[in-house]
């Protein structure tokens, strides 16, 4: 019974560790005119599915700027733009009340890309745009079916090792 439990418990662990893709978390560094402290933070789903956490944040602090207009832009290696917000409802610019966003994205391939926050105005002022950029480098997910695998295998082990007591 105990060879049982501890076999189950490698083989819950195991592909847990595995599952948490090699990708960019939480980044903070302020915009280029210093107006505001720009948090990124992708929430990593499978295939790549993204959700971008966007905060602005006061300099300097973890307090949170109110009303800012802002686009979330991400290019490729290339630097060809594959994505931007507000172009997906055809504005040249959003608005965020709460000062906090979170922007769904899935990246069509792996390789390195540029997250860049754009801000256009702070309470309702229209300032000289502000960017930030965040390197991301989406990397292959561990696939499915070697996790399957690799829970077995540290199963039989678990199991054959407590055979041995």
């Amino acid at each position: 019974m105990k060879g049982y439990m501890l076999a189950l418990l490698a083989a819950a662990l195991v592909p847990a560790a595995f599952l948490q893709p090699a990708f960019a978390q939480g980044m903070n560094q302020p915009s280029s005119g210093g107006s505001l402290d720009i948090e990124v933070d992708p929430q990593w789903g499978q295939d790549a599915q993204a959700q971008i956490k966007v905060s602005f944040l006061q300099p300097g602090s973890q307090t949170v700027q109110e009303h800012i207009d802002y686009d979330v832009k991400i290019a490729d290696s290339s630097g060809n733009e594959v994505f931007s917000a507000a172009g997906q409802v055809n504005q040249p610019t959003l608005h965020t009340a709460e000062g906090v966003v979170t922007i769904p994205y899935k990246f069509e391939g792996n390789g390195d890309y540029t997250i860049t926050v754009e801000m256009t105005g702070i309470q309702f002022i229209p300032i000289t745009p502000e960017t930030a950029e965040f390197p991301v480098n989406v990397t292959p997910e561990f696939p499915a079916g070697a996790l399957s695998a690799v829970a077995v295998t540290a199963g039989a082990i678990a199991v054959a090792r407590m055979k041995k007591l």
